[in-house]
């Protein structure tokens, strides 16, 4: 049962707002992800020396200086990803939930990035203080956070330019 009308049988303002809330929240998304790829260079190693510094020997040969984050550093990442993410996360997923019939894997592609926006901060924080290998899972769970995040903004955006047959 569908509560709401789809995404496409809306007015043409509100998908104008929708589509323009979207097209910025993906640039602003796809920003963060190039910050990442300059800080962790997008690989395991990366995210561990991000989190955990470089050995000493590694500093005192030059080069950029990367010192482990302190329980203030990770507490300050933490807060501000996980609540500056949670609010676009789930906007972006309940307007993807009115771009089609609900069943089981559209459900699961709108929740995934808030479960990745768990397991991927709640992850560093094991490769910071832990187990520095989980990086790998951090990782994983990051692809699946942009992949589903950029999918579902563009099934968004693609619902946003339709004109319904009703709204004629």
């Amino acid at each position: 049962m569908n509560i709401l009308p789809p995404l496409s049988d809306w007015p043409a303002q509100l998908r104008a707002l929708a589509g323009l809330f979207t097209a910025i929240a993906l640039f602003g998304f796809i920003c963060g992800f190039l910050f990442l790829d300059v800080t962790t260079h997008l690989t395991p190693d990366g995210i561990i020396t991000h989190y955990n510094g470089l050995p000493e020997a590694a500093l005192d040969a030059g080069g950029e200086l990367k010192f482990e984050k302190s329980l203030k550093d990770m507490l300050t990442t933490t807060h501000n990803h996980v609540l500056g993410l949670a609010g676009p996360f789930f906007l972006i997923g309940f307007l993807y939930l009115l771009c089609g019939p609900l069943n089981r894997r559209r459900t699961m592609v709108a929740l995934e990035p808030l479960c990745a926006l768990l397991i991927t901060f709640g992850g560093i924080w094991i490769v910071r203080f832990v187990y520095p290998p989980f990086a790998y899972l951090v990782m994983l769970s990051g692809i699946l956070m942009v992949g589903s995040y950029v999918w579902m903004s563009l099934v968004i955006l693609r619902a946003c330019m339709r004109i319904s047959r009703s709204n004629n």
